[in-house]
């Protein structure tokens, strides 16, 4: 964590506010705060607050992240902080929230090179915190995994939930999708990994046969072998 210190509680000077907007036009409160040298940038990080926090609430964390050589992207939920309107009914349905999120995803990961990590307070979408995103081939869905045993398939374009997965019996550590998009993969602390049909829902495979946690996933481009990381 950051040090303890009154420069880190103010906004960083190099940070950039903007406003970006929803699908349905609300204006969502952006901060980029980029390394001064890009080609010496580690990666690109989305810092995603809890539904009621606004972005100074983890200026510290930021400058962390910064710290370390990362991009560090953040924003205020509609309704919170300066995400408000004059018209704010003073909340907003979840399904609303979740289609800003896709989008401002989709945008930030088409605007920066990455690689893309997104480091996430519990959404109330998952009942816990949310590990891991993967986007398909296509950029159509949003497979998240989350340490409430659960994995859930998102539609982009429309900002809706497609199907959840709850297979698992422990903690989900990672999705990924496979080279066409029809299926995605997943890594367990529950010491399996699972194909799951992303049209559909359903379990297709279960990977097993291993006494330690399965902690990360990834297809081969051929699509025929999958890669797993076991933890030691």
């Amino acid at each position: 964590m950051a040090d303890s210190d009154d420069s880190r509680r103010v906004h960083p000077p190099g940070a950039v506010f903007s406003t970006f907007a929803a699908p349905d036009g609300w204006p969502l409160r952006r901060m980029d705060w980029l390394q001064g040298e890009p080609e010496a940038a580690r990666g690109d990080l989305l810092f995603v607050g809890g539904r009621g926090d606004f972005i100074e609430k983890y200026l510290e964390v930021y400058h962390w992240w910064h710290d370390r050589g990362w991009n560090v992207t953040a924003f205020d939920w509609r309704g919170q902080g300066l995400s408000r309107r004059p018209d704010d009914p003073g909340s907003a349905d979840f399904a609303l929230r979740t289609g800003d999120l896709i989008a401002l995803l989709a945008n930030w990961r088409a605007a920066r090179p990455g690689p893309h990590v997104a480091v996430a307070h519990s959404l109330g979408g998952h009942l816990d915190t949310v590990s891991c995103v993967s986007f398909s081939p296509d950029g159509a869905k949003l497979a998240s995994a989350s340490f409430d045993k659960t994995v859930r398939l998102w539609d982009v374009k429309g900002a809706k939930l497609l199907h959840g997965f709850t297979g698992h019996s422990d903690f989900v550590y990672a999705v990924a999708f496979g080279p066409d998009g029809a299926w995605y993969a997943t890594a367990s602390k529950d010491r399996t990994g699972r194909i799951i049909d992303a049209a559909t829902g359903k379990g297709l495979f279960t990977l097993g046969g291993t006494d330690q946690e399965v902690m990360a996933v990834a297809a081969l481009p051929g699509g025929q072998v999958l890669a797993a990381g076991l933890d030691p």
